[in-house]
């Protein structure tokens, strides 16, 4: 029983792996900075593909629902929650208007969530203690999931986090939520 114990590893190393896996894949579970240009780019092909078979097939064709489901997916990419809504919107009057409204196909449009991680870095760069009140705007139904250094939903719209820094330090306040458009 004890050599069981001392020949099996301390931790599980898939978790490891993994993680070493997508890092040098090139993908990070860590917050960054999106290519706002390259979202750009494929929004306006996606928009333009939406066009196109709108031309071809009319305003309230049911071949119009996935492209437009796909188009308000990069939108939000991109941060542009109310174009988002918009195209989501779009979809799912289509379904409705061609399949009724008992369709089962509009539930994804109808719980089209969106998770948002961010992580702020505060800095302190006086010399004395400093009282921090950092307001985040966050637009929709948004429901907080975690947050780190006392953060709080105030009200609809806010996200505010109460902190005192010493002179020459820094914080990391991290948080996750999901919005509803």
């Amino acid at each position: 029983m004890i050599f069981e114990k001392l020949t099996r590893p301390l931790f599980d190393p898939l978790p490891l792996l993994l993680g070493c896996a997508l890092i040098f894949s090139g993908f990070s579970a860590i917050a960054e900075t999106p290519d706002y240009g390259d979202l750009s780019r494929r929004i306006r092909q996606q928009a333009d593909s939406v066009d196109r078979l709108q031309e071809a097939l009319g305003r309230h064709h049911i071949e119009l629902v996935e492209p437009l489901y796909g188009l308000a997916r990069i939108q939000l990419s991109a941060n542009r929650f109310e174009e988002a809504k918009a195209s989501a919107d779009r979809a799912l009057q289509i379904v409705r208007w061609t399949e009724g409204l008992e369709s089962e196909r509009q539930f994804p449009y109808l719980e089209l969530i969106v998770e948002i991680e961010m992580a702020l870095l505060v800095r302190n760069r006086g010399q004395k203690v400093a009282g921090i009140e950092l307001i985040e705007r966050i637009p929709g139904d948004w429901r907080l999931i975690s947050v780190t250094n006392g953060g709080e939903k105030r009200d609809a719209g806010s996200l505010v986090f109460d902190l005192s820094l010493e002179g020459n330090t820094s914080a990391e306040l991290t948080y996750l939520v999901n919005v509803r458009l």
